[in-house]
């Protein structure tokens, strides 16, 4: 039974991964990141993760609508977390073409500032991954099978030390810093191009 999932997800894979190499930059500058932003409204991100708002939806609807709620709820935290990964893509790749520099420029700023924001990218990536297959399973149990037990969107936020918000919050710092040092004020991105 599970070895259909299996060797289905062994075919896929590396087509998937070839694909997301041949489409990604090679060399992503700051003139290639800006115009491939996605703006999220990171208020609405977290509305949809208080957990005292969700509570306050359990307790004043029925469980039928309260499951409806949260499956709208469910959809439309994929949709920011698809953009804010989206994001983090497209800074990882500008700052590992940055970080590839320093090698050449000697700039330690730059490579510390780099450096940081391609490890926060990776740390939201792959957190990011993992809540969307959290996801995906929570709508499917909701759409398809009678539930017992409602899930609660807000307890995706943290993940032991982890919090997905801050961490997001950071790299928007992150790579408006980087901006500074790498372009000064010719094409600098600022925090609110990604927040």
């Amino acid at each position: 039974m599970i070895l259909v999932p299996v060797l289905v997800f062994l075919l896929f894979a590396p087509v998937a991964i070839f694909l997301q190499r041949l489409y990604r930059f090679r060399n992503r500058t700051i003139h290639e990141v800006t115009p491939f932003l996605r703006r999220i409204n990171i208020e609405e991100l977290e509305s949809l993760l208080d957990s005292r708002g969700e509570y306050a939806l359990q307790q004043n609807l029925t469980a039928a609508l309260f499951a409806k709620a949260q499956l709208r709820r469910i959809h439309l935290f994929r949709e920011k977390l698809k953009c804010a990964d989206h994001n983090a893509s497209v800074l990882q790749q500008w700052a590992v073409y940055e970080l590839d520099r320093t090698y050449v420029t000697h700039d330690d700023q730059v490579r510390t500032n780099a450096a940081c924001l391609l490890e926060l990218c990776r740390e939201f990536r792959i957190a990011a991954f993992w809540i969307q297959i959290q996801l995906n399973l929570w709508y499917v149990k909701l759409a398809l099978l009678p539930v017992r037990r409602i899930p609660f969107l807000s307890c995706l936020r943290t993940i032991d030390s982890f919090d997905l918000l801050d961490c997001y919050r950071q790299l928007a710092e992150k790579a408006a810093a980087l901006s500074s040092v790498t372009s000064g004020e010719s094409c600098r991105l600022n925090c609110a191009d990604l927040l």
